[in-house]
């Protein structure tokens, strides 16, 4: 691989606010993760950082969630982003979070995955 990083995630809080988008007929503030049904009260960002000879930053991803869901369900979503990264020729070499109890339930998936 051309470029090693890692990958951070983290969840930041929103503004519960619903607009309609006429333009592209959608409804906007809702969640789209788990499944798109009820308020997102915050978002889950995903970063990827160099950790090479060059320093960069890059959101990666995002996706707006509820205030409760079961992290196990982003376990797959992060799979795919390592693979994506993979492919443009980035290596992920570690994956940092903080210790909210949704990510300490999908960190034992990655563990049983990857170990």
């Amino acid at each position: 691989m051309d470029t090693k990083a890692s990958l951070s995630l983290d969840e930041c809080s929103n503004k519960v606010s619903v607009d309609y988008d006429g333009k592209g007929g959608s409804i906007m503030g809702e969640s789209i993760f788990p499944n798109p049904e009820g308020d997102a009260t915050k978002a889950l960002v995903f970063m990827l950082s160099g950790v090479s000879t060059i320093k960069w930053k890059q959101v990666f991803a995002y996706y707006f969630i509820p205030n409760v869901y079961d992290g196990r369900e982003h376990a797959p979503i992060t799979t795919s982003l390592i693979k994506m990264s993979r492919e443009v020729g980035t290596d992920v070499v570690s994956i940092s979070t903080d210790m909210g109890s949704q990510n300490v339930a999908v960190s034992m998936i990655w563990y049983k995955l990857w170990s």
